[in-house]
């Protein structure tokens, strides 16, 4: 329709089955989008609107936020759950089965750029400078890593790496040792 999307996310798990559009291999048939401070669901074959994950207005809202306060700024699907960052520095965890937000991940002191996901950690970019680790399974922070002088714009991982960029420039190439579940001994 006429909505202006700034953020558009497919899950990963369909292109590991090899496909797009899950399909044929029982993968998530749907594709997420930002709009302000709302993510929408849509059915990735009738482009339906599916479920609506509705951010808050903070000066009309009574005791602790139950969405986004401030733009969305980059999401990130994977498997039955979507992660959105925003301008209020906070990072929301959405669970599209049981349409409720799950999680809310505070630690970043500047709009959060980017979301990266795996079976085992969270890690997201900021305009602080920093990356920050977190456990999926509880949103505990295990890390926060510095390096970059500017924004940290992306971020690319794997289970015993992960690459960062930032506005100054760099590209930054960590490595995390798999013996370490505190995620203490990441080198870049």
């Amino acid at each position: 329709e006429k909505r202006v999307l700034r953020n558009v996310a497919l899950n990963p798990s369909n292109a590991a089955g090899n496909e797009v559009t899950g399909t044929a291999s029982g993968g998530i048939e749907y594709v997420v989008a930002s709009e302000g401070r709302i993510i929408n669901v849509f059915d990735i074959h009738t482009g339906e609107l599916v479920t609506v994950f509705s951010g808050d207005d903070q000066s009309r809202h009574v005791g602790a936020a139950e969405g986004h306060t401030a733009t969305i700024t980059c999401l990130y699907f994977y498997e039955h759950f979507v992660y959105s960052g925003g301008m209020d520095f906070m990072i929301h965890v959405w669970d599209i089965e049981t349409k409720k937000r799950v999680m809310m991940l505070e630690g970043h002191e500047a709009t959060v750029n980017t979301i990266a996901v795996d079976s085992y950690k969270i890690m997201s970019g900021s305009a602080d400078t920093k990356v920050h680790i977190w456990n999926r399974e509880n949103g505990n922070l295990l890390r926060v890593l510095h390096g970059h002088k500017r924004s940290v714009n992306c971020l690319d991982i794997g289970h015993t790496w992960f690459v960062s960029g930032g506005s100054e420039g760099d590209v930054r190439v960590w490595t995390i040792n798999l013996d370490d579940d505190t995620f203490r001994r990441v080198k870049c």
